[in-house]
């Protein structure tokens, strides 16, 4: 039991900077989907 408990321990900043890394990919993607949409208005 102690050994699972140190052993997610370890494992949660992993997680942290994983869920971080997610949540900057799905931001940029959507400021570039934002932005193309923009430019397409533009050209219009």
């Amino acid at each position: 039991m102690a050994d699972r408990a140190s052993r997610t321990r370890k494992r949660q900043p992993v997680l942290a900077t994983w869920n971080a890394r997610r949540c900057n990919d799905i931001a940029s993607s959507r400021e570039r989907m934002a932005r193309s949409r923009t430019d397409n208005k533009r050209q219009a």
